[in-house]
């Protein structure tokens, strides 16, 4: 037990300073903590047997020294249970590890790296920029996703002043790509309107004239909201399937060929 501290005692045997727990006085309470610890204990055994990820915060350069020469060993006492156990090393204090020891331990690293990436390409791709029905959606948050993965990965590998660079290209490419989806989404083959027509009898006449034009109604939901209006509104999922429509026209101008019709009060695409 340190003398001038008795909440504080070495440990001979492992060479190290035990300073938690104690209440009061170690000496006095020694049993509780025995048993305590021997529960502790009981329970990290059992549960290492199963994947285990291990943090090691290193005190010091001597530290480091040692785990750069003891790799072997450390890994065999990491992976004794279960040899998918893994150890990440937490660097105190500006420290770091040689550059050999680096490039061996790290050797995994771009290959997870590439698969985080990669996983997070296809949630972004699929479920954000092709979302609501195939239209174009969320194309800044998707880019956000890509980036802010890339820019953690190199974040963790110290290069700072690279992160900067990658920095200032993401905020200019969200300040684009805002005008860039406008234009997409204008471009796509599908977008969804409201549509007001001033009686439910002319829905007929304008599914015929959509057609005509080149669409496809993929969906329309009559909107209960407007009941007792003395109009009939709906929501309506359109595909374009003329060539020379997709081509040539964008939504916002066939919308304005649409409202030229005078059975129509109002009409807007939704966003």
């Amino acid at each position: 037990v340190d003398t001038n501290n008795p909440k504080m005692f070495k440990d001979n045997v492992y060479q190290y300073y035990f300073m938690h727990d104690v209440v009061n006085d170690f000496e006095s309470e020694f049993d509780s903590i025995y048993s305590k610890y021997e529960r502790r204990i009981k329970r990290f055994m059992e549960a290492i047997h199963y994947k285990t990820c291990f943090f090691r915060a290193v005190r010091n350069n001597e530290e480091i020294a040692f785990i750069e020469s003891n790799t072997d060993y450390i890994n065999s006492i990491i992976k004794k249970y279960n040899v998918n156990n893994k150890i990440v090393y937490v660097l105190l204090n500006n420290m770091k590890f040689s550059p050999y020891f680096i490039e061996e331990y790290y050797l995994t690293l771009p290959l997870l790296s590439c698969s985080t990436i990669i996983a997070t390409a296809l949630i972004s791709g699929n479920s954000i920029v092709f979302s609501s029905r195939s239209q174009i959606k969320g194309l800044t948050t998707s880019a956000a996703l890509w980036f802010c993965t890339f820019l953690g990965f190199i974040i963790g590998a110290g290069q700072y002043t690279f992160t900067l660079i990658v920095y200032i290209l993401f905020f200019c490419i969200l300040t684009w790509f805002s005008s860039i989806e406008i234009y997409l989404n204008n471009r796509s083959n599908h977008f969804e309107i409201h549509l007001e027509l001033k009686n439910s009898n002319y829905l007929r006449d304008f599914v015929t004239v959509s057609r005509q034009l080149g669409l496809r109604i993929d969906d329309i939901e009559a909107n209960q909201a407007y009941i007792g209006s003395g109009l009939s509104v709906y929501t309506i999922t359109f595909t374009i399937f003329s060539e020379t429509l997709q081509k040539y026209k964008t939504h916002k101008e066939i919308i304005e060929a649409l409202s030229s019709l005078d059975y129509i009060y109002h009409i807007e695409e939704l966003r």
